[in-house]
């Protein structure tokens, strides 16, 4: 047998892939069931799991690592660029493992969570959910495909996920602006009365600890305008009005003359300014 060849051959396939290559891709790329045990024995590769292995070369960290174990995993005899090229078309990390993927929240979930258009076999401790994504609901982090973080939050709510981490979650992504908070919250909506939380704006921001996040500056302005709009919309429909009169009234107000003909964009204004200045009512 020739071993140089055997892991030249592995080498170049697991290259394509994070450094990782499953036993049916070796067996496919010609590399001998015998080899590959010896290249584990002597330390040149190790399995992750599921008959998924990593070449000690690899320099992918251990998170992403067994994320994207856990992905080939699902299919094992198909290399990734046999999978499709558009994430939402095939399988994706999903729920816990998609939070910790992403680095949100203090996930406690065991195991990997993978959701796929279409019914695959669930490997060993990997939890398949079959559902058809949109191509804004997935992405691609440290090279493995999962769901966006907004869906993500979705998903974590409607499988019962307890509000406490969900909360820690959603506030993690807010932070470094992975979700649109005002697109979150209309999306969440229809599943209020189902998963036990409240629609209305001020108790859903409460109920998700939204309030926690005090210092503005850690928000993006459209999660600050957002914020605004959930737990303060009667101020924010006040200072509209007044930004309206002021534009209306020439003078000093000139400069919101030139928007106060847009109602949209004149409210986002408003709602900025009760944003980072705080949201009483």
């Amino acid at each position: 047998m020739d071993w140089e060849s055997s892991f030249y051959d592995l080498s170049v396939a697991a290259a394509r892939q994070l450094g990782l290559v499953t036993r049916a891709q070796a067996e496919r790329a010609g590399v001998e069931a015998a080899a590959l045990d010896r290249f584990e024995e002597t330390g040149m590769l190790w399995e992750l799991d599921w008959s998924v292995y990593q070449l000690a070369s690899s320099p992918t960290d251990p998170t992403p690592a067994y994320s994207y174990a856990a992905w080939l995993a699902v299919e094992p005899d198909r290399f990734a660029s046999e999978r499709p090229a558009e994430a939402h078309k095939g399988a994706v990390l999903s729920h816990e493992s998609a939070a910790r993927l992403f680095g949100l929240g203090p996930v406690s979930v065991a195991g990997f969570d993978i959701t796929a258009p279409e019914p695959v076999e669930a490997p060993r401790a990997v939890r398949v959910h079959h559902a058809a994504l949109a191509e804004h609901e997935t992405a691609v982090r440290a090279g493995v495909p999962a769901t966006a973080p907004q869906r993500t939050v979705v998903d974590l709510l409607r499988s019962g996920t307890g509000h406490d981490e969900v909360a820690a979650v959603l506030g993690d992504a807010l932070r470094r602006d992975l979700v649109d908070l005002a697109g979150l919250h209309i999306e969440l909506v229809p599943f209020a009365d189902t998963c036990g939380f409240p629609a209305e704006g001020a108790r859903f921001a409460e109920h998700f600890q939204l309030d926690r996040l005090a210092a503005r500056s850690e928000l993006s302005s459209r999660n600050v305008r957002a914020l605004a709009e959930l737990q303060a919309p009667a101020r924010v429909t006040r200072l509209t009005a007044s930004l309206r009169r002021l534009g209306e009234g020439g003078g000093d107000g000139a400069d919101i003359a030139a928007v106060s003909t847009d109602p949209r964009l004149l409210r986002g204004i408003a709602a900025e300014i009760v944003g980072r200045s705080g949201t009483g009512a």
